[in-house]
């Protein structure tokens, strides 16, 4: 079979028709609006894990400072307690070693 060879070649301004523009520039402002849409979807997708973890951040905080009060003062109530039976077991030794030297003395 023979071959052709192409030694020469014109770019000529070819004019599509308006009905093909038409549809064409339809096609390329529904990209844009679609490219719009879509940057506009994952702005609003971070803003909302930004917010939920702020959020987050904000309960674990709280919760994490609730239970460091309850634990302070949990152990002030512990040295109160401590406090006040190291207190009384002082002011009851005393008096009971006196009875008890008084009840011996009065068998003696």
């Amino acid at each position: 079979m023979g071959q052709t060879t192409v030694t020469r070649y014109e770019v000529k301004n070819i004019e599509p028709p308006e009905s093909v523009r038409n549809a064409m520039e339809r096609q390329v402002t529904a990209e844009r609006e679609k490219r719009a849409l879509v940057a506009k979807s994952l702005g609003t997708k971070e803003s909302m894990i930004n917010d939920s973890e702020g959020k987050k951040a904000e309960m674990i905080n709280q919760s994490e400072g609730d239970m460091r009060r309850l634990i302070n003062r949990s152990e002030g109530e512990m040295r109160r307690r401590i406090n006040e039976a190291e207190g009384i077991s002082q002011e009851i030794n005393p008096r009971f070693y006196c009875r008890l030297i008084s009840l011996i003395s009065k068998r003696l």
